[in-house]
């Protein structure tokens, strides 16, 4: 069938919606008042088995704290690239629920697509405040040839994007809808991080083109782009993402070559050295001229362009947790916490807190034993039973893990790749376990963040004095023009965390810290 007439069914089937009831209408937030117009939102993206994809399953996770909240995604063994963006998107979701003290959350993923060198995924979050609620769709895809995830813009091509964004302006403005604002949200990052659409194919190819609810109207918004309009906008991925959506095939791991998406830097990168804001590899090398410029590909926030700096709290939970939280919360502003075990089990309710608020947690063993002084056994414990506790509690797989001291060995590096966990060390030392005084705890991590590159920061949020600092630590270091990212968003742009590796700093340069080496 040709592009006209398809168009023509589809227009013909948006006419006939018109004279139903507005109560049989379908669209993206279930609200019964949306437009008839809005009948292309209720077409899906395609759908992979996820019995299709090697190493995947389901997670499945339910807080009650800070909110009502169920989140029912994907995570893949073989692509922990993928995996740690699924969890960087979902993190990013919880907090701004919990900025705009939302009531409950509703998260929900599956595999829109599948080859041997590609997957994508589909997450679609709904976010009630009372009787008020809003839903947005954020797509990832995977590139298993550059074990890397890229965001939806990256399906369209740099020669190809003015195009592509004219289209979708058209395309909105046939559907009664707000071109000048969709033109507007196509260059701003993907939700959760802003306004961008989620892009991704329907069974007969066409693209789908989702704007999270705010972009273009109060409801989430679907522009259907044809499959032969769109084509020749396609990057290299995005061929391959169509390819993988209409004739999926098993995803095993193993891709059938290998590309570099980006080599780390021994010194500071300059925001044009950004993998993510250059065509991919294998596409045309020379920019278009034309306008607007092609977005970002970067999962939210991409630390090459911004000065980020990744605050990590060990030794929790315990009594002074929640002051930290509230600073972070009320600054809308991201940390990571590494977690001990017993801590876990003996403050149920902050742990909680923490995971459904949407801070990033990882393992800091059991019992805060250094893992190097102990046996096998002991060792294995440590390990096992924190990470046991924390995956139990949040519902999926732990990724991260602070060694004690930060001592580790060829040993316990091999136990960290075995059970997929990457170790996260430090570049900079708070000394909070010293000083005990908000101020030098304020001026010493300044200090130190202003003068490393991407930083990951070790405090403790177990002393009152590092919980007192914290609202003016969020302060001053956004004065220095610093961005507070987790450790997963420090790192997942240009590479992500390797399971057995140990990082000190974030993976767009060579590492240099405490217990860590290049």
């Amino acid at each position: 069938m040709s592009a006209s007439p398809r168009r023509a069914i589809r227009a013909l089937a948006i006419a006939l919606v018109a004279l139903l009831p507005l109560g049989a209408c379908s669209h993206d937030n279930g609200n019964p008042d949306a437009s008839p117009s809005d009948i292309r939102s209720a077409t899906k993206s395609t759908s992979v088995a996820a019995d299709n994809v090697s190493g995947a399953s389901m997670t499945s996770t339910s807080f009650q704290k800070p909110s009502d909240i169920s989140i029912k995604v994907p995570t893949v063994t073989t692509a922990r690239n993928l995996s740690q963006a699924i969890e960087v998107v979902g993190e990013r979701a919880l907090r701004g629920a919990a900025w705009d003290s939302a009531t409950k959350v509703t998260m929900t993923g599956h595999f829109t697509s599948s080859t041997t060198d590609l997957l994508g995924v589909e997450l679609q979050t709904d976010v009630a405040k009372g009787k008020k609620s809003s839903t947005s769709t954020t797509t990832l895809w995977y590139d298993a040839t550059m074990e890397q995830t890229l965001s939806a813009s990256a399906l369209i091509s740099w020669p190809g994007w003015p195009k592509f964004s004219q289209e979708v302006v058209k395309s909105a403005h046939a559907d009664g809808l707000n071109g000048k604002k969709a033109e507007a949200a196509l260059q701003q990052p993907q939700a959760p991080y802003g306004t961008g659409p989620a892009l991704s194919f329907d069974s007969q190819g066409d693209l789908l083109v989702r704007f999270p609810a705010g972009a273009i109207d109060s409801v989430q918004r679907t522009v259907l782009i044809d499959s032969k309009v769109v084509s020749p906008m396609l990057s290299g991925l995005g061929q391959k993402a169509l390819g993988a959506s209409l004739h999926p095939t098993p995803f095993t791991g193993t891709p059938t070559a290998n590309t570099t998406w980006f080599t780390k830097l021994k010194t500071s990168p300059k925001p044009a050295d950004s993998p993510n804001t250059k065509p991919l590899p294998g596409d045309p090398a020379t920019k278009t001229s034309g306008t607007p410029v092609h977005p970002s590909t970067a999962i939210g926030i991409d630390c090459i362009v911004e000065h980020c700096v990744a605050l990590t709290y060990d030794d929790g939970p315990a009594d002074t947790t929640a002051k930290v939280i509230d600073g972070f919360t009320d600054a809308k502003a991201a940390a990571t916490f590494f977690q001990l075990g017993t801590n876990v089990n003996n403050h149920p309710d902050t742990s909680t807190l923490l995971a459904g608020s949407g801070f990033e947690v990882g393992s800091h063993t059991a019992s805060n034993q250094t893992l190097t002084k102990l046996g096998p056994r002991g060792r294995a414990t440590e390990i096992t039973d924190a990470v046991n506790a924390l995956s139990k509690l949040t519902g999926r797989p732990t990724m991260l893990f602070r060694p004690p001291y930060g001592a580790h060995n060829e040993r316990i590096d091999a136990m960290m790749a075995k059970q997929n966990l990457a170790m996260i060390n430090w570049a900079a030392d708070s000394n909070d376990w010293q000083n005990r005084d908000p101020g030098k705890i304020t001026k010493a991590v300044t200090q130190y963040a202003a003068t490393y590159t991407q930083p990951i920061v070790v405090l403790h949020d177990t002393y009152q004095a590092t919980a007192d600092a914290t609202s003016g630590l969020i302060e001053a270091l956004r004065h220095k023009g610093m961005t507070l990212v987790t450790v997963s968003e420090l790192t997942v742009n240009t590479g992500g965390l390797e399971a057995g590796k140990v990082y000190c700093r974030g993976t767009a340069v060579n590492q240099s810290g405490f217990g860590c080496h290049s």
